[in-house]
């Protein structure tokens, strides 16, 4: 079974790495498409600041920049996003924000005024995706509609 989200078990936990091409483990030694800060919105709404890199078709994600020696990978990342697996239409909201949905979530990523957000929007656009996505997530534009009885 393929998930979307690939989330760091506990520190107390044994880990299995599967290096298979659906783990974001086997990507670590890959080299990042793009990589930057960028924030995540989490499930309370909150924004938080988050070291995000593109290896592969994932979007992997740490507290801070990973310090790695010239050659190694870096430790595996808190969570990892498969691209493949989110709709192939990435909605853009307002200059900054970037929504990635998939069939169990909605991603929020917002770029500082630093970052340009054309970069990752070019990158997340080149990642093939598997097959479209069912979201139980919709976005409903809101309509104004006079009610004649008032």
């Amino acid at each position: 079974r393929r998930f979307t989200m690939y989330k760091r078990p506990a520190s107390n936990k044994v880990v299995t790495a599967d290096k298979g091409e659906s783990s974001p483990l086997y990507y670590l030694c890959v080299e990042p498409k793009i990589s930057g800060y960028l924030y995540k919105n989490n499930r309370r709404g909150k924004w938080q600041k988050r070291w995000c890199e593109i290896r592969g078709p994932f979007l992997m994600y740490w507290p801070t920049k990973p310090k790695t020696k010239p050659g190694q990978a870096p430790k595996a990342p808190d969570a990892a996003i498969d691209i493949r697996r989110t709709s192939p239409t990435v909605k853009v909201m307002g200059r900054q924000e970037i929504c990635l949905t998939s069939s169990s979530r909605v991603t929020k990523i917002k770029v500082d005024d630093a970052t340009p957000a054309q970069g990752w929007l070019d990158v997340l656009a080149a990642i093939p995706r598997d097959a479209p996505v069912e979201s139980k997530y919709k976005y409903r534009a809101k309509t104004l509609s006079k009610d004649s009885t008032g």
